[in-house]
């Protein structure tokens, strides 16, 4: 049983170069549950997501702070071992420029899976879980054939196999369909329990369908956070009452 583990940032501040975009940030995601963060363009929604797994150290960002995971500090140095417990998944599809199964396949490699029966059953179940084993006819074509939903079912399935115990989703639903979102969703609702998910959503009615808890940012920093249906029923700050308005964004 993989261990629910909730995530924290506390009085984080990234800078790249000149640009601060995160100003003595804190943050926190509970274990097993479903965590939307919201706001406008450049607030920093992004760049808090990838202080959740150290992504931005490879940016070459200065980071200073305190990233938790299960409540046990992350060292800076420990990031490797850390995204094979928080996987992430981007806007934009990625797949690897390989067959569907040499994608699933290849994150069970790297951390260590050698037996190939074992792979393989992890990649059938994770496929399944995706929902494309029934969509998928052939596990050796190229991964680039499949639609761009499925690609991105793909990657979330792929982020999966090495059972993580968080999962980081950056507007993983922007570049889809209706279809294709509500598949996604119910993959992501599906997941609630098992893995603790923090999701970046311009998409207001997305936070409001699926998460758990909102986080509201805006200039780098913290605004309101709290349980969703309280949050966009009756926010406390200006700023949050003025943005899920529609005031700006």
């Amino acid at each position: 049983m993989i261990p629910l583990s909730s995530l924290e940032l506390k009085n984080v501040t990234v800078e790249y170069g000149d640009s601060v975009v995160l100003r003595g940030l804190s943050f926190s995601a509970p274990a097993g549950l479903i965590t939307a963060i919201v706001g406008p363009s450049g607030c920093g929604k992004t760049t808090t997501l990838k202080c959740l797994n150290l992504l931005v150290l490879e940016e070459g960002a200065r980071f200073s702070g305190r990233l938790l995971l299960g409540g046990r500090p992350v060292r800076q140095g420990e990031a490797d071992r850390l995204r094979e417990r928080v996987g992430m998944v981007f806007q934009t599809p990625t797949p690897f420029p390989l067959s569907i199964r040499e994608n699933m396949a290849y994150p069970l490699r790297y951390y260590g899976m050698r037996d190939r029966v074992k792979r393989q059953a992890v990649i059938e179940e994770k496929l399944d879980l995706a929902g494309l084993s029934d969509e998928i006819d052939d596990m050796d074509r190229p991964a680039d054939t499949l639609s761009g939903g499925q690609q991105q079912r793909l990657c979330i399935a792929r982020a999966l196999t090495v059972e993580p115990e968080a999962l980081l989703l950056d507007e993983p639903c922007s570049a889809l369909d209706v279809g294709n979102t509500a598949r996604i969703e119910r993959l992501l609702m599906g997941l609630r329990g098992r893995y603790t998910i923090v999701i970046v959503t311009h998409n207001l009615a997305q936070a409001k369908r699926i998460a758990d808890k909102t986080v509201f940012m805006l200039d780098g920093n913290v605004v309101e956070e709290g349980p969703t249906e309280s949050l966009f029923s009756s926010p406390e700050k200006r700023a949050t009452e003025e943005y899920l308005a529609g005031a700006f964004g």
